[in-house]
């Protein structure tokens, strides 16, 4: 069962992406030029992205650090009304696991509060989470794990409120039975969201909870609002 729905899932992203390719030609992510399929930035753009290394101390991953034209990317992403870049900037991720490899049972998006959805028009993460889904050959489940309270946008809280107020934020509603869980974000900053969110994983039986994300800020008070 868990097979048929990962390959419909990805049948589905692969249709869904023939389809907008299709009436829509592929454009840069960080500006309005023309690129090949699959590709998410045009080399002058290519170019202001920063790699970082695969691992980090919190033990989150991401291929870039938060800058340049993916900040460019992400904020017209979230903020802009620009639920399309999902194509280009889940081809980012779906490279970055083949090249850096991961072992998951599931895929699971950091939630995002449906004030936030409602306001934005989509899910920037549920959207992320389902290409790597597809990439991987996994489900995705979104609703795996759900934010308990709204608060304030992480990026205007300080370090320490943000560590002390994000693990009452986020709960596991259903058991997860040992499952090795892939957590996707869009960007991580201090750690403190994805810490909670697997804490609440792992808690509800996850035997692991692996978290990559799009872009990581090498200053947290780096301007992700």
């Amino acid at each position: 069962m868990k097979a048929q729905l990962a390959l419909v899932q990805a049948l589905v992203v692969a249709l869904l992406e023939l389809i907008v390719g299709f009436v829509a030609p592929p454009t840069c992510a960080g500006c309005p030029d023309r690129v090949p399929p699959n590709r998410a930035f045009c080399s002058a753009c290519a170019a202001t992205l920063e790699p970082l290394a695969p691992t980090f101390e919190t033990g989150a991953r991401a291929p870039f650090a938060y800058g340049g034209a993916l900040r460019t990317a992400i904020r017209s992403y979230k903020y802009g009304g620009r639920p399309d870049l999902a194509r280009p900037l889940g081809h980012v991720l779906r490279a970055f696991v083949r090249a850096h490899p991961v072992a998951a049972d599931v895929v699971v998006p950091v939630p995002l509060h449906p004030r936030r959805r409602a306001e934005r028009g989509h899910d920037q993460t549920a959207l992320l989470a389902r290409h790597l889904a597809a990439e991987l050959g996994v489900p995705c489940r979104p609703a795996a794990l759900r934010r308990t309270a709204h608060g304030a946008a992480q990026a205007s809280l300080s370090r320490e409120e943000r560590l002390e107020g994000a693990s009452l934020k986020f709960a596991a509603p259903k058991p997860l039975r040992g499952q090795r869980i892939l957590l996707v974000d869009d960007v991580v900053t201090t750690g403190a969201t994805a810490e909670a969110c697997s804490k609440a994983l792992l808690e509800a039986g996850a035997s692991r909870v692996e978290v990559i994300a799009l872009a990581r800020t090498i200053n947290w008070k780096d301007d992700v609002t």
